[in-house]
């Protein structure tokens, strides 16, 4: 293409129709993509033609959905597509909050709160862990001893902390064994090990 011609192409204007003809799409999509801001209108039916064929071709590019070639009834299938993918969106809801119920799913700000609660409680332990072995550990006749009370000490720690329960808030009620808000030999046993 010369450079003049591409001069007159890009400064061509068309009517609304011409334009549907030269996207081999019906007047109606131009309307629509027209609202969308996909295509320009300059004034009342009058379309910058080349403006248009390369913003309709990002558009393509950029969409799967429409295809290239004939489609004069684009927006009645992305209706559908969009459709299909509420109807989709609802389906997986359900699903989720089934599952939700059903205590097959946690709700990720559930989990985020009840690890921040296990890493809190590992926190505080693993702060008080110097506070009880020191006595003992100074107490030690050799260092064998100190590091026998050490390792002692840590063990009971990452004991404590293995055996630590964490609860989501609308599980306590159901799902919380009865017992001090310490925590009974028997709380630990009932309520299991693996509940984040």
């Amino acid at each position: 293409m010369h450079e003049s011609e591409k001069i007159m192409l890009e400064e061509q204007l068309v009517t609304l129709s011409e334009m549907a003809e030269v996207l081999n799409v019906s007047e109606k999509h131009i309307t629509y993509m027209v609202n969308q801001g996909v295509l320009i209108r300059e004034r009342r039916n009058q379309y910058p033609v080349f403006e248009n064929m390369k913003a309709y071709v990002r558009r393509i590019r950029g969409n799967k959905a429409v295809t290239v070639g004939h489609n004069p009834n684009a927006e009645e299938a992305d209706y559908g597509a969009e459709r299909a993918r509420l109807t989709k969106a609802k389906a997986d809801m359900a699903v989720m909050q089934k599952e939700e119920m059903e205590g097959k799913l946690i709700r990720a700000d559930d989990v985020e709160q009840a690890l921040i609660q296990a890493v809190s409680n590992m926190k505080t332990k693993l702060l008080n862990l110097p506070t009880k072995a020191a006595p003992d550990a100074f107490s030690a006749e050799n260092l064998a001893d100190a590091k026998n009370s050490l390792k002692v000490h840590v063990y009971q720690a990452l004991e404590e902390l293995a055996n630590v329960q964490v609860f989501l808030d609308d599980q306590r009620s159901s799902h919380a064994p009865l017992g001090d808000s310490e925590g009974d030999e028997g709380s630990d046993a009932s309520a299991g090990s693996d509940d984040l």
